[in-house]
């Protein structure tokens, strides 16, 4: 039984607000900023990072939250590992790459702003490169993660 004084769940509660409350509506608070900015033609590219931090800031502590929950439960220490990692190939497969793609992709589409102005830089390209490529190694590790899930051990 944990009672209203209990050390962790005082953690438990600061973690579930900030994870839940705080950081997105910071998140939110930031893309309303950029809007702004942008409709004043303003860059923009910080509240964008400020969005992306905020929205990290909250998955990581979700991650943790769920790291501490599912491991718990097992009592074999090699399976915590494994499933730890497991968890984190996921979150990085499924959750950071992509988000930073998407990211990566509205940067390519700020900078087309430049191309307008006559520059010969190929920022818009390098970011839909760096894109494209967060969701190549995204596949790559959600196939890794097919074939060790579903391989068979060798020799049997």
């Amino acid at each position: 039984m944990s009672s209203a004084t209990d050390p962790a769940q005082a953690i438990l509660a600061m973690v579930n607000w900030i994870g839940l409350i705080v950081m997105p509506v910071m998140a939110a608070l930031f893309l309303a900023t950029g809007v702004y900015k942008y409709s004043k033609g303003e860059s923009m590219e910080r509240c964008v990072i400020g969005v992306m931090v905020a929205i990290s800031i909250s998955g990581i502590t979700r991650l943790a939250e769920y790291f501490v929950a599912t491991s718990a439960g097992n009592s074999v220490v090699t399976e915590t590992y494994s499933n730890a990692l497991l968890n984190l190939t996921n979150w990085v497969a499924n959750v950071i790459l992509p988000v930073y793609a998407a990211t990566e992709v509205v940067r390519a589409g700020i900078s087309f702003e430049d191309l307008t102005s006559m520059r010969t830089d190929l920022r818009p390209v390098k970011h839909f490169a760096t894109a494209v490529m967060c969701c190549a190694v995204s596949a790559i590790l959600r196939l890794i993660e097919y074939w060790v899930a579903n391989g068979q051990q060798i020799g049997s």
